[in-house]
């Protein structure tokens, strides 16, 4: 199977699965997965206080791709802020501390899925997280513009 076709199709398995998750237990933990060789290895980052889980994705898809990984894929709850333009981004990053958002009443809660192929391919899903009376509710969406600030990480970048 192609690298592509076989990233997708991870991606699709494991959205389904994470999906079920962020129903039934409320969120779903930073999880970064990557094919190395016949190998698929996986890591669950367990947030501590003032921790940049951010940087430890970072860092273990790095890793990752060192080792040789075909395709990476990061799956995970965040809290996101969508903005209309760049510089409405700027303004607010100027005054931001890591874990704010989460206090944010303009963020919002995701689910997302965002792969990387060592042949540049990239794929990115999302799922805004609503909560009623009946439970969690996930509404798959698109990120606009806001998609950006996934596609510009790349795990594979110092190898290319």
């Amino acid at each position: 199977m192609a690298i592509r076709d076989e990233m997708r199709a991870f991606i699709k398995e494991i959205e389904q699965t994470a999906v079920e998750n962020v129903k039934i237990h409320g969120d779903h933990v930073p999880m970064v997965f990557g094919k190395v060789g016949d190998e698929l290895r996986h890591y669950v980052i367990v947030p501590a206080p003032n921790m940049d889980t951010g940087l430890a994705i970072k860092n273990i898809a790095e890793m990752l791709a060192m080792e040789g990984a075909e395709w990476i894929v990061v799956v995970g709850s965040f809290y996101m802020r969508m903005f209309e333009d760049e510089e409405e981004a700027k303004r607010y990053m100027q005054n931001y501390k890591y874990g704010s958002l989460g206090e944010d009443s303009e963020s919002e809660e995701i689910l997302l899925i965002t792969g990387f192929s060592i042949i540049g391919d990239k794929e990115l899903v999302a799922y805004k997280v609503k909560e009623d009376v009946d439970g969690r509710k996930l509404e798959k969406t698109d990120l606009g513009k806001n998609a950006e600030a996934f596609s510009r990480f790349n795990p594979f970048e110092q190898l290319l």
